[in-house]
């Protein structure tokens, strides 16, 4: 009987996972997104530059996340042309494919949850891909200085030096706008099912506690017997945790999570010093520190050379996660 593998996450982090883990066919895979989301190219822009095109004007949740995790999951050769960005097209440009190709059959259909299902059925697949809820929400962070961000963007770009902002220290708390949303039943069920779940990579602020927010998530996830997973990022930005280490991490997800996770995956190799030293200073990003034992506190703790192949043409330029080694860490959990 196939394992069940529930993966919680956004951007890079769960795609490079998925795009390994869809190479294992004895796991069946759900990947859950975020939908707090603020838009930008792949959302509110995209459907105004629609809309005089089609005439529905339904809800439209965030493609951005659930684009990416389509593709990792696709074993279809379209797929590696869906991530490039449209051009020649008036009112496109510079669009990512896959999420316009959502959101089209979302003007078609009415529904995004039919519109993820048809693309899903266009990429074959292999496994699903939810939104955490069928509504959209604000994420909205309150600084230790009593400040108040409004948007996934604004906290994303101040948590990561973008844009010259950068946040003196992590944030205080995180919540959404509207606090009600409703996870997804299939959300809730999935979680239930389980037999590991996977929480990260991905931005913490920004990816990861938004999904626990929704009410009926973490709930799920208490209630299940599946075995729960933290995947820490590589490297770690001081917005998210001013001292980066790993225990913090933790910590901090747990708060969220209001419970334990039974086990900790971490990177435990070295990038090159010419490519920690670019990342602080463009970034002011870290190495995350591994400042636990295996046996910490009633947590399995596993430290694995997970950095990208020495033969991959991205291995000089980022300290990222390698899809291969990454997925074969998370299948020796369950």
């Amino acid at each position: 009987m196939a394992k069940r593998i529930v993966t919680i996450g956004g951007g890079t982090g769960q795609y490079t996972l998925l795009s390994g883990l869809v190479n294992y066919p004895e796991v069946e895979l759900t990947a859950i997104c975020p939908v707090s989301d603020s838009g930008g190219n792949t959302g509110d822009c995209l459907q105004k530059n629609l809309q005089p095109l089609l005439d529905h004007s339904g809800a439209l949740l965030p493609p951005g996340d659930i684009g990416k995790c389509l593709l990792a999951l696709s074993p279809h050769p379209l797929q590696a042309r869906l991530v490039h960005r449209i051009s020649g097209v008036a009112g496109l440009e510079n669009y990512n494919a896959i999420n316009a190709l959502l959101v089209v059959f979302w003007q078609f259909t009415g529904d995004f949850l039919k519109s993820i299902a048809a693309v899903s059925e266009i990429l074959e697949i292999r496994g699903r891909v939810l939104p955490v809820s069928g509504e959209r929400a604000q994420l909205v962070a309150e600084l230790p200085s009593g400040e108040i961000l409004q948007s996934e963007d604004e906290i994303y770009s101040a948590v990561n030096c973008h844009g010259g902002q950068c946040l003196a220290a992590p944030i205080r708390e995180l919540r959404l706008v509207p606090p009600a949303i409703k996870a997804l039943p299939e959300v809730v069920v999935a979680l239930q099912n389980a037999d590991l779940i996977v929480i990260g990579p991905g931005c913490m602020p920004s990816s990861l506690i938004p999904i626990l927010l929704v009410p009926g998530v973490k709930e799920a996830i208490k209630a299940s017997a599946a075995k729960k997973v933290y995947l820490a990022n590589v490297m770690a930005h001081r917005g998210e945790q001013a001292d980066f280490k790993l225990s913090s991490f933790v910590r901090e997800m747990e708060k969220y999570l209001v419970g334990r996770f039974d086990a900790v995956l971490a990177n435990a190799e070295r990038p090159a010093d010419e490519v920690l030293a670019r990342y602080q200073e463009q970034d002011q990003a870290k190495l995350v520190e591994i400042d636990v034992p295996a046996d910490w506190d009633g947590r399995q703790v596993v430290s694995a050379p997970l950095l990208l192949a020495s033969n991959s043409s991205k291995f000089k330029e980022y300290a990222r996660h390698d899809a291969g080694k990454l997925a074969a860490a998370v299948v020796k959990l369950i």
